[in-house]
């Protein structure tokens, strides 16, 4: 195996981690926010 080739794969690997914790981070967001929003509304309400 060429030292290219394990490159390539760490490098591939490294962009799916990075996605994975964007989609969490959005998922996170999107969870607060709509928390929040709920909160809001109960206290308004």
């Amino acid at each position: 195996m060429s030292p290219r080739k394990v490159n390539i794969d760490v490098l591939k690997k490294r962009v799916i981690t990075e996605k994975k914790k964007e989609a969490l981070q959005s998922k996170i967001i999107i969870l607060s926010v709509c928390l929040s929003i709920g909160i809001l509304g109960y206290f308004a309400g």
